[in-house]
């Protein structure tokens, strides 16, 4: 009985031992089965992070080029539009030169003309000084009672200050000739005596003429001076 006894209990040492083995092993199978799916957890998660981080780079990039490229085209359009109006402004530097000298030449030939009506209207009046008809005839011509010579200088005028005597003759189509040829002169900023000069009228004619452009215009308080230089400066 007691060697029974004692194979039996060999017997379930040695059970015991392999049951115990065999509980190791597969606890042991179980940590690494679970170290290995938590290691690969891991592993997608940090892929999945690097994709997020890439896909993040690739897009800040891709802002940072749009915003470089609008940034360049904004640069370009400024460029362009200050190359533009440097062109456009020395290109009105320049007309505004050439107008400059056109109308200070077109003032001079009419100082010029001034200065010779005025000898010959002073030579004509001394009785003394009996003045050849060819003289007579120059004279005639110097003057705007002579249509030729308005329309010539009105041409020239108009040619200087961009059609300014053309278009306020079509916003008031009610002045007449003696009127626009006082407006023109007014603008050159000849002197009372010199415009008498050369529309041939005593200056009480003048203001006569002043105060029928007044009603004519449509109000007869008008500072006529002064409605003339908005004008020109339109």
């Amino acid at each position: 009985f007691d060697e029974l006894r004692q194979l039996y209990n060999d017997l379930y040492a040695q059970l015991e031992e392999n049951g115990r083995l065999r509980a190791y092993t597969i606890s042991r199978r179980y940590d690494l089965e679970k170290e290995q799916a938590i290691n690969l957890q891991l592993t997608n998660e940090k892929q999945h992070a690097w994709i997020l981080i890439g896909a993040v780079v690739v897009i800040l990039l891709i802002v940072i080029i749009v915003f470089l490229l609008m940034m360049m085209h904004s640069r370009n359009r400024r460029l362009d539009a200050e190359r533009k109006q440097m062109q456009a402004e020395a290109q009105s530097k320049v007309l505004n030169n050439a107008l400059k000298q056109r109308r200070q030449l077109l003032k001079q030939n009419l100082l010029q003309r001034i200065e010779v009506t005025r000898s010959l209207c002073e030579a004509r009046m001394n009785k003394k000084v009996n003045l050849p008809a060819n003289v007579q005839t120059q004279l005639s011509t110097i003057l705007f009672t002579d249509p030729e010579q308005w329309q010539r200088f009105r041409l020239e005028f108009d040619d200087a200050y961009d059609g300014l005597l053309t278009r306020i003759h079509n916003n008031y189509p009610q002045l007449t000739d003696s009127d626009i040829q006082y407006i023109a002169l007014n603008i050159m900023q000849l002197k009372v005596s010199d415009i008498c000069i050369l529309l041939d009228v005593q200056p009480r004619t003048i203001w006569t003429r002043r105060l029928r452009m007044k009603m004519r215009i449509g109000d007869v308080n008008l500072d006529l001076d002064q409605w003339i230089k908005q004008m020109s400066s339109k």
